[in-house]
C-alpha cells in the first residue's frame, strides 16, 4: 500500500508501474518517471471513475489490481513451524523485502524511508523475513483502519481469529497497536517528543512482526532528527536478525539462546549506530539535515551509565537483567559500550559470522567463549574493570 499525495519528492516502482499502465490505456499521467504529482493523481481519479470507484489517496492492491499490475515489492512467504520449532528456513536468508504498511495520515515519504532503512539493513547484516513493519500515525481513525488490515491479513492467512485480534490490538493499555498510535498522538499534543518501536513476535506466525509510533523525524515533526529514525529502525530490525538465528517457539528456550537483556538491546543499540553511520558515509542511507557522530553520544552516554552503576551497581547485575530493574537504561546505554568493548577486542563482524551462528548449537554461553574467547563471568570482571575510564579514554574503542 502507498499513501499518495502531491509533495511526493522520490521515484517509486510502483507509481511508475501505474503510469505507464495509464499511458498505455490512453489516460494522461505525464512522465512514467515514477513521480506522484497532479497529473498522475487526475488520470488515476479519471481511470477509478470509469469503474464506478473514487480514488482514497491509498495506491494499494485494489488500484494495482484494477490496472492488471502485480505488486512489485514481493512478499516473502511465512516459515513452516511446529509446535515446539520453526522451519530450518527461518535462519536462512529470504529474498523478498520487508513489507511496510503505514496508517494513513502519515506521509508517503514516510513508507519510504522506512523501507529504505530496512533495505539497508538487510543488504548489511542479511535479508531475514518475513518482515512486517506497521508504522502507526497520530490519528485515532487512521490507526483503526491500520489494524483492521492487520486483523484481515492474520485471519487470511489463519494465524489470528480477526475478532479477538482486533480486539486485542485497539485495546487501550495492552501493547497493541493503538497504543503506538496514541505515543504519536500525545507527542504531537504535548509538544514534547516521544516514540517507541519494538519486535513484537510473529515467530508462531512464521514471520516478524514489527510496530512503531509516527517516525517524528521522518514527518519533519517537533525537530527530531531524521538520522534517529534510521537508527531506531535499524535496532529493530537487527533484534529480528537475531531472532532470526534460534527457531524455538518456546519463549523460555529462545531467551535463553538469545542472553541476557543487556547483550540482546546492548547489540542492537551499538550495531545501529555504527551501522548507520556506515551506510551514510557509503551513501547507501540518506544523509539527514543536523546529523550526529553517534560516539559523541555514547561518549554522553558512559557518564550517566557510570551514575547508574554507582547508584544501583549495575554492573553486578548484568547476568540478570531485567527490563523493569532500576538499571534498565544502563542495560541499554551500558549493553552498547559492553558490546563495543567485545568488538573492540575481537572484530566489526564478531556478532554475525561468529556469535549468532553458533547459539543454536553451543547456547549463549558456548558462543559467546567462542566468539570472545572468553568466559561471560570473566568478561564481567573486565568490564567493570572498564568502567573506571574517563570518558575520553572510552571513546577510543568506538568504530568510525
Amino acid at each position: 500500500m502507498l499513501i499518495v499525495t502531491s509533495q511526493v519528492a522520490y521515484a517509486d516502482s510502483s507509481v511508475k508501474a501505474v503510469q505507464e499502465k495509464l499511458l498505455e490505456l490512453g489516460y494522461k499521467p505525464g512522465i512514467a518517471d515514477g513521480l506522484w504529482g497532479r497529473k498522475t493523481q487526475s488520470a488515476l481519479e479519471q481511470f477509478l471513475s470509469s469503474k464506478g470507484q473514487v480514488f482514497d489517496g491509498l495506491l494499494d492492491e485494489n488500484e494495482l489490481q484494477l490496472l492488471a499490475i502485480e505488486n512489485i515489492r514481493c512478499a516473502a512467504k511465512p516459515h513452516p513451524r511446529s509446535s515446539r520449532l520453526l522451519s530450518k528456513s527461518w535462519s536462512a536468508e529470504v529474498t523478498c523485502p520487508a513489507e511496510v504498511f503505514v496508517a494513513a495520515d502519515l506521509k508517503y515519504q514516510t513508507k519510504v524511508e522506512v523501507e529504505n532503512t530496512l533495505d539497508a539493513g538487510a543488504s548489511e547484516w542479511g535479508n531475514y523475513g518475513p518482515v512486517e513493519y506497521w508504522v502507526l500515525g497520530a490519528d485515532r481513525q487512521a490507526a483503526l483502519n491500520l489494524a483492521k488490515q492487520f486483523c484481515k491479513r492474520r485471519a487470511a492467512r489463519n494465524d489470528w481469529d480477526y475478532n479477538s485480534c482486533y480486539n486485542r490490538e485497539t485495546r487501550e493499555g495492552d501493547h497493541g497497536l493503538i497504543t503506538y498510535q496514541e505515543i504519536g498522538a500525545e507527542a504531537l499534543k504535548s509538544g514534547r517528543p516521544s516514540g517507541n518501536a519494538g519486535h513484537n513476535g510473529g515467530m508462531d506466525w512464521g514471520i516478524h512482526r514489527f510496530s512503531s509510533s509516527m517516525p517524528l523525524g521522518f514527518e519533519k515533526k517537533l525537530r527530531v532528527k531524521g538520522q534517529w529514525e534510521q537508527i531506531t529502525i535499524l535496532h529493530e530490525y537487527f533484534h529480528g536478525v537475531q531472532h532470526a538465528h534460534t527457531r524455538h517457539l518456546n519463549r523460555n528456550s529462545r531467551d535463553k539462546a538469545l542472553g541476557p537483556m543487556w547483550f540482546m538491546e546492548g547489540a542492537a543499540t551499538y550495531m545501529s549506530y555504527i551501522t548507520q553511520s556506515k551506510l551514510v558515509r557509503e551513501n547507501k542511507l540518506k544523509k539527514w539535515p543536523r546529523s550526529f557522530d553517534y560516539r559523541d553520544v555514547m561518549a554522553s552516554d558512559f557518564e550517566k551509565i557510570k551514575t547508574d552503576d554507582k547508584k544501583h551497581n549495575c554492573v553486578k547485575q548484568m547476568p540478570n537483567a531485567k527490563y523493569d530493574s532500576p538499571c534498565n537504561l544502563f542495560f541499554y546505554q551500558g549493553g552498547a559500550w559492553a558490546i563495543a568493548y567485545l568488538i573492540n577486542k575481537t572484530d566489526r563482524d564478531v556478532l554475525l559470522n561468529t556469535f549468532y551462528p553458533n547459539i543454536e548449537r553451543h547456547g549463549w554461553n558456548g558462543a559467546f567463549e567462542i566468539a570472545f574467547n572468553m568466559k561471560p563471568e570473566d568478561f564481567y570482571v573486565e568490564f567493570e574493570e572498564f568502567m573506571k575510564n574517563s570518558r575520553g579514554s572510552a571513546r577510543r574503542i568506538l568504530l568510525r
